[in-house]
C-alpha cells in the first residue's frame, strides 16, 4: 500500500503569512510552489530567463535561479538583505558565445581568490549570504564550452 502525500493547497490570495518551517504549499490557481519559513513563507524555484546582447547592469533577487547568454560586459549587482534570519542564495547559469568582462559585484569569494572567468562558454555563478561577514560571498564553476 503507498502513502499520499498531499501538499496544503489554495488560491494564491489565501496564501498563509506565516506557515510551520518545510510546509509546502500550492497554489492551485497559479501553479507557483511555497515553503513555510516558520516567520513566513517563500516561494520555491524562482527563475529569470535573461537574453543579453550587449553591456548590461544585472539587479540579483534573492532565492532566484538566473539564466543569462551574454555577448557584453556584465555587472551583476547582489540585492541588500532585510531579513538575515533566512536562508538567502542566488545561481546564475551564465552562457558567454565568447569571452567579456564581467563584474560579480562582490569582494568575498568561496576559495579566498578572484575566480577566473577567461574562457568563453558555460558557467555556474553561485552567491551565497555569509552571516559571519554580513555579505554576500561567490563562487565560480567553470562548465566548458557546449561543444566541449
Amino acid at each position: 500500500m503507498s502513502n499520499k502525500i498531499q501538499f496544503k493547497r489554495g488560491l494564491k490570495q489565501n496564501l498563509p503569512y506565516q506557515e510551520d518551517v518545510g510546509t509546502p504549499l500550492w497554489c492551485t490557481d497559479t501553479n507557483e510552489l511555497y515553503m513555510g519559513t516558520g516567520d513566513g513563507v517563500t516561494k520555491v524555484g524562482n527563475q529569470k530567463i535573461q537574453e543579453l546582447e550587449y553591456s548590461s547592469r544585472i539587479f540579483l533577487a534573492t532565492n532566484t535561479i538566473n539564466i543569462i547568454t551574454s555577448q557584453g560586459s556584465i555587472r551583476f549587482y547582489p540585492p541588500s538583505i532585510e531579513n538575515y534570519e533566512d536562508f538567502n542564495q542566488i545561481l546564475v547559469q551564465l552562457y558567454m558565445p565568447s569571452v567579456v568582462t564581467i563584474n560579480l559585484g562582490v569582494s568575498i569569494f568561496f576559495n579566498g581568490k578572484t575566480p577566473d572567468l577567461s574562457k568563453a562558454g558555460n558557467y555556474d555563478i553561485i552567491y551565497e549570504f555569509d552571516r559571519s561577514n554580513w555579505d554576500w560571498t561567490c563562487g565560480v564553476i567553470y562548465k566548458g564550452y557546449p561543444e566541449e
